[in-house]
């Protein structure tokens, strides 16, 4: 099931790419980030895709794909799936539909509001939702990243990442933190990842180095 839901879920990221190179001229929309970390005590892969579902449509399709293996043979994999449908109501101010698929939460439809301020250099992203569910989450996504653009070849590149699951009391929650050097479509550098797990709020923390590849 976890497989299937990969696929068409790859398949449709892959379809909005495609989107963009129909028609005679296409606005330039953010690339597909692929991210590799390999830490201490984990490697974890992530996709995350933000495209208008046609250029210059007020709809838009956003896919996040977290995937982490764990070295301890005792301690699951864990994974994240979320496929949202938006629409923009003004400029960066959006609401949508979709779906979320969780290691430690199933599959639920959900809810959600955006706001989103994105320029050459910079991006920033805050994504509340609810799940549609009885004793479904409330949940909190956050994304600011900086990757200045000019006449140099090699650039730097910073990203903080954030997540909040909560319902009567604390699910789930982490802080993820890239810095490093962006060259064309490549980034690298140290990374660090700090998750909260349960009510008692365990810590875990992930420390190693990352690689990203960036698709237009």
């Amino acid at each position: 099931m976890k497989e299937i839901f990969f696929i068409i879920n790859l398949m449709a990221a892959l379809n909005a790419t495609a989107q963009q190179r129909d028609g005679a001229y296409v606005p330039k929309q953010p690339p597909i980030p692929i991210e590799v970390v390999v830490g201490q005590n984990s490697s974890m892969y992530q996709m995350i895709v933000s495209k208008q579902i046609t250029p210059g449509s007020k709809f838009g399709f956003f896919n996040l794909i977290n995937y982490e293996v764990t070295y301890d043979d005792f301690a699951p994999n864990s994974y994240i799936i979320q496929s949202i449908v938006n629409y923009e109501i003004v400029k960066g101010l959006g609401v949508g539909a979709g779906a979320n698929f969780k290691s430690f939460g199933g599959f639920k439809p959900i809810a959600v509001a955006s706001y989103s301020y994105f320029n050459r250099d910079i991006g920033f992203l805050v994504q509340p939702s609810v799940e549609l569910a009885e004793n479904g989450n409330y949940e909190v996504f956050t994304m600011f990243e900086w990757h200045p653009v000019n006449a140099k070849k090699i650039q730097p590149y910073f990203r903080v990442q954030g997540l909040l699951t909560f319902n009567d009391e604390h699910a789930f929650s982490y802080h993820y933190w890239r810095i490093g050097i962006q060259y064309k479509g490549f980034r690298v550098g140290p990374g660090l990842n700090v998750q909260y797990v349960g009510p008692n709020v365990v810590n875990t923390t992930n420390l190693g180095g990352y690689f990203s590849i960036l698709i237009p």
